[in-house]
């Protein structure tokens, strides 16, 4: 599951030590500092029988778990929920962790904290049709998006020497 802007979206789940972790990480994308974003945490015993859940809360101070662990062990079939906090001091990513008690066993559950940045996609292939050479400019034009959500810089260099005998430089 992660927060984008405040909004949530599910990430699916996974199934260890006899139960239910959904999801299995909690992400929180785009988030600005001074901002307060939540995601729900579900973990369901899928033993026969009841088993002793326990979360143990993350060490840095951006993220807080918000729960009360059960006093007894939870039956079979049944969930525990929890609630995640996470409010960004700075411009950075964190990353911490829940520790998952199942009995004797310890599960992680990665906190994923992510700051907005860009995502630039560019066409995998940049066809600049018949290659005449002789000092001519040859150009083509091709589609650089941003698929992230603050603005991106992009720098492309290299030369293309793999067929020709010439350097080709590429300019932007």
């Amino acid at each position: 599951m992660s927060s984008r802007g405040g909004k949530l979206e599910t990430g699916g789940s996974m199934d260890v030590a006899g139960v239910r972790i959904m999801p299995p990480e909690l992400r929180f994308v785009d988030a600005m500092p001074g901002r307060s974003y939540r995601a729900l945490l579900s973990v369901q015993n899928l033993q026969k029988r009841s088993c002793s859940l326990h979360l143990l809360p993350p060490e840095r101070p951006q993220f807080k778990l918000i729960m009360e662990n059960p006093k007894k062990p939870v039956a079979s079939g049944l969930y525990i929920t929890a609630t995640v906090e996470y409010r960004p001091d700075s411009e950075e990513d964190f990353h911490d962790r829940l520790l998952l008690h199942v009995e004797k066993k310890v599960i992680e559950i990665p906190l994923i904290g992510l700051r907005p940045c860009c995502f630039l996609e560019i066409e995998p292939e940049i066809n600049f049709g018949t290659v005449i050479a002789n000092s001519k400019i040859i150009h083509a034009v091709t589609k650089i998006t941003n698929y992230g959500s603050s603005p991106g810089n992009y720098k492309l260099i290299g030369s293309l020497t793999e067929h020709y005998h010439e350097k080709i430089m590429l300019s932007f």
